[in-house]
Parts: C-alpha cells; structure tokens; sequence
C-alpha cells in the first residue's frame, strides 16, 4: 500500500510486515514469488551516494521482516521517476515492466535492464508467464511477446494463437482481450 506498508493475512488477522528501511517505499504495485523468496516492486527508490535506484522489497519466506534492496538499475531517464507496474516469474527468472517501457529481469542474483531489448516507450501494465512464453500488455494497445531468445512487438492488439509451443492464445475485439495460457 501507500508509503510501502506491507499487511499479511494469518488466517485469522492481518498483520504488519517489517521492512528494515528509513527510505521513502511509495506504492507496492505487484508481489512475486520464485521459489521461497517473495518480492514486493512498485514505486520504490533506493538513493545511493549520487544517483537513484530501483529498488525492491524481498522476503526469504521466514518470518515477517522484508529487506530493502537495490536493483541497480537507475530509476531515473532524465527527471522520468521509473516505477515497476507488475511482475511474473518463468523459469525462476523474474520479469518486471513499468513506466516508460522499463523491462527488467532477475535471475535470484543479478537484475538486468531489457527495456532497449524491447525498445519501446510505452507504460507497460501487465505482464503474465505462460509455460515458456512472457506477455506483455501496455499503453497505446501495445503488446509484446518474449519466447525466451526473442522480443516481438506489436503495435494494437490483434488474434494471436499457436504461440511458440501452443500454450497461450489472445482473442480481441476493440480494446477488449482475452489470454489464455495453458
């Protein structure tokens, strides 16, 4: 939630989380797990000695205390604030996208910055993991394919079936779409 509260249910109440940080947390947009590790990305900035990061909250699956880390990417293009919209995992490889066409990756160690990969500058809201596929819907109608090797970007959105391995398939209409991943 707002200035990076954190609540979780116990069956029976909800509880507030730790987070060991005097940094400003903003808004937390989307929490995804790989493995027993829980991540928590939003609007979060971690300042270093010059420069400011995206950051992330992590959770080792113990306990309720989040820790605050760094990506090391920057989290400012210009005067741009760069905050993380959503994130999924295939493969135990987090993907995140966020405002201005930010695509990252982590892969447990190390975060990398794919946005010239994707080469778009577009709001990306959602991203979803199929089996082996990654989708990524954004503004303007823009939607983007990753198979593991290779980004695919399309401008509106249109039907798209018999992705790489046949396990998703979009049907749309207008502004309306429907995925599904199997």
């Amino acid at each position: 939630g707002a200035n990076g509260t954190i609540i979780k249910y116990n069956g029976t109440n909800w509880i507030p989380q730790t987070i060991d940080t005097t940094e400003t947390i903003g808004s937390i947009y989307s929490f995804v797990s790989n493995g027993a590790d829980i991540y928590a990305l939003g609007d979060i900035e971690w300042q270093g000695e010059t420069d400011r990061y995206i950051g992330y909250l992590k959770n080792s699956g113990v306990g309720d205390t989040w820790t605050f880390e760094n990506t090391g990417i920057l989290s400012r293009k210009g005067k741009k604030r760069l905050p993380v919209y959503s994130a999924t995992s295939l493969n135990n490889i987090v993907y995140a996208v966020g405002k201005n066409g930010v695509v990252l990756n982590f892969d447990g160690t190390t975060w990398e910055d794919m946005s010239e990969d994707v080469s778009v500058t577009d709001n990306l809201y959602g991203i979803s993991a199929g089996s082996s596929n990654v989708i990524i819907v954004g503004s303007s109608g823009r939607k983007i394919f990753y198979d593991g090797e290779n980004w695919q970007t399309e401008n509106k959105w249109s039907s798209w079936s018999n992705l790489t391995d046949g396990s998703a398939f979009t049907l749309s209409r207008g502004t309306t779409s429907i995925e599904y991943f199997a």
